[in-house]
């Protein structure tokens, strides 16, 4: 990140995550002198976001959230300092290929999707050396119009960061987005952490989507929830044999 100039941070994706995480952002840093907020929308996002804003409500607080530019044109966002990624999975590719100009050796890109490869998905992508910080977030937060997110009362927690090797930027990032409101935290224990959230997620959604039942529903039925059981343990198991560490 540079020091001569304001640091950028681009959200791309401005739905229950990207609303909550660039609404934040963009209420705290309204109109500072060090740091400048951008939401990467769709066109019709875009249009209706630059009309009134964004209105972002978070434990029954209301935040009225205006970015400094809402944009999805590369060059009119120019140089980002910091990228969170907060679309979906499938979208990620191509949103690297479009920004790909906007992005330098001193970009850092941070993830925030349910996955345990995304670093090989987004690794080819990374054509001028930007550093990547894998990273997920618990949360129930969604998209009610284009212009309002509605984060249900309960906990927010970022996790963010590498595996292994120390990144001060993480620890700075990670700073940046605490002040703003989001309890967001750098580790070095990042795969972990995916593999924990992965585990939570990916089985649910599995028994939930073939059987047409919410999460609650899960432990209703000895067939769904021997399915749900079944499919962590799987996933424990594969883990172990990764030698990936997860608390039992």
């Amino acid at each position: 990140m540079s020091e001569n100039r304001k640091i950028k941070i681009a959200v791309a994706g401005i739905g229950g995550i990207g609303g909550y995480i660039g609404g934040k952002l963009a209420h705290y840093y309204a109109n500072h002198e060090n740091v400048e907020i951008v939401f990467i929308a769709s066109t019709t996002g875009r249009d209706e976001l630059k009309k009134s804003g964004l209105e972002l409500v978070s434990n029954e607080i209301v935040y009225k959230c205006v970015p400094t530019l809402i944009s999805n044109t590369p060059d009119e966002i120019g140089t980002i300092d910091i990228l969170i990624l907060c679309s979906k999975t499938f979208s990620v590719p191509t949103i690297l290929e479009k920004y790909a100009n906007c992005l330098t050796a001193d970009t850092t890109i941070i993830t925030t999707q349910n996955t345990v490869n995304g670093k090989e998905l987004i690794t080819p992508f990374l054509i001028n050396k930007t550093t990547l910080l894998e990273g997920c977030i618990y949360i129930a937060s969604n998209k009610v119009t284009p212009t309002k997110v509605q984060h249900i009362s309960g906990p927010a927690k970022f996790f963010f960061g590498t595996e292994g090797n120390y990144n001060p930027q993480g620890e700075e990032i990670a700073k940046l987005l605490n002040n703003a409101g989001i309890d967001a935290t750098y580790t070095t224990n990042i795969t972990s952490v995916l593999w924990k959230k992965f585990m939570f997620v990916s089985p649910a959604a599995i028994v939930t989507a073939l059987f047409q039942i919410t999460f609650t529903e899960i432990l209703e039925s000895k067939e769904t929830e021997y399915m749900y059981i079944n499919l962590i343990a799987e996933l424990m198991e594969l883990a172990k044999a990764k030698n990936i560490a997860i608390d039992e």
